[in-house]
């Protein structure tokens, strides 16, 4: 079974040839001249019915070879691949037919693979930028083939392969710098060669207009067309989530912590409240920034108040140690902290001890306090 171009590839919408076809009467009587061999058309494979080979007569035992070349159509895709290439186990079967009849022996498979010889293997984009951010995006394309792929001056290609972007208008996608692995015009990248069984990466820019201050935890979108020979093979789409620049330098009223989990109406009202109290407030969101316990814990002594958003199943208390909120509480004479939802005790590593009646909430409280000696 060979393809139409012979690079290896079964693609959708292309021809391929069945040759060489070897069949051999097992049966207990003499196969008269007549019979006629063919292949079956499927959901995803189309032959003709009309061309099929007639066969000769065959004695009790006897193997016989076509030297006949049957061509088959493999079928388009019904929809372009959203988010993964387009794969599809597909079956070629053979029969063999004498005055209507279909010999049950005769029907043999074969399972072929259906795809685009070119293929993105990964992508790297942000999933969340803040305004005026640039980040570098990585598309990585494979080449399944045995053929040469792309815009090859110097070898003969099997195809041209182009990548499409579009996004909000608030977000450009350009290149990143020269790139001798694309060419770009009007959106549009034009990949250079792609060897055989082998890979190509292009590298651009992601950047965030000042624009995207009045989009604060909402997401853009952002499309990504993968072209074989000017037609779209490959669809990728995903939203890049904006959120405010923390800056540790200024010190504000309140800081509170956000996650994935938090929408831009949670922020709208948030803003209010806090514009109603006179408060001022920065964001720390933890998909951007990582939770409160990295490294280099920047946002301590930033505010006097930290507001915790507990979002079942993600809490932030687990993710803050004891001793960097004592060192926050110890950070001002007026530090606290906030928990609002529906969270217990119990979750907190680090006790809660009742200034008013001078003891622990309770008596976990307590064997805790002793415990991690922060009492």
């Amino acid at each position: 079974i060979t393809d139409d171009n012979e690079d290896g590839i079964y693609e959708p919408n292309s021809n391929f040839f069945v040759t060489n076809v070897k069949w051999i009467n097992n049966g207990a009587m003499i196969l008269p001249a007549g019979a006629i061999l063919s292949f079956r058309s499927t959901e995803y494979i189309s032959t003709d019915a009309n061309h099929g080979i007639l066969l000769q007569g065959a004695s009790v035992g006897t193997i016989l070879h076509s030297s006949n070349r049957f061509k088959c159509h493999m079928n388009s895709m019904r929809a372009i691949s959203l988010n993964q290439p387009y794969i599809q186990r597909v079956q070629l079967t053979s029969q063999i037919h004498l005055l209507n009849r279909m010999f049950s022996g005769s029907e043999v498979s074969t399972n072929l693979i259906c795809q685009y010889p070119i293929q993105i293997k990964e992508i790297k984009f942000p999933f969340v930028l803040c305004p005026n951010e640039l980040a570098i995006a990585t598309v990585t394309f494979t080449n399944l083939s045995t053929g040469v792929y792309g815009t090859c001056p110097s070898a003969r290609s099997l195809g041209s392969v182009k990548c499409r972007f579009s996004a909000h208008s608030c977000i450009q996608v350009v290149p990143a710098s020269r790139n001798e692995a694309y060419v770009y015009h009007n959106g549009i990248y034009e990949i250079n060669q792609i060897l055989p069984n082998s890979t190509k990466q292009i590298r651009f820019a992601i950047i965030s207009s000042a624009n995207t201050q009045n989009w604060y935890y909402d997401n853009l979108f952002w499309n990504m067309d993968l072209l074989l020979r000017d037609t779209v093979i490959e669809k990728h789409q995903n939203n890049i989530r904006i959120v405010p620049k923390f800056v540790p330098s200024e010190r504000t009223d309140i800081l509170l912590i956000t996650d994935s989990l938090f929408t831009r109406t949670e922020f709208l009202e948030y803003q209010d409240l806090f514009r109603l109290f006179n408060f001022s407030s920065r964001y720390w969101d933890m998909q951007k920034y990582g939770p409160l316990n990295n490294s280099e814990p920047i946002w301590l002594h930033t505010a006097n108040i930290i507001i915790f958003i507990y979002s079942n199943p993600k809490s932030k208390f687990n993710m803050i140690p004891s001793h960097l909120l004592l060192k926050h509480m110890n950070s001002s004479d007026y530090a606290g902290f906030i928990c609002i939802g529906n969270c217990e005790i119990d979750e907190l590593d680090f006790a809660i001890f009742d200034y008013n009646n001078l003891s622990c909430g309770n008596t976990n409280d307590e064997n805790k306090s002793e415990k991690i000696n922060h009492r």
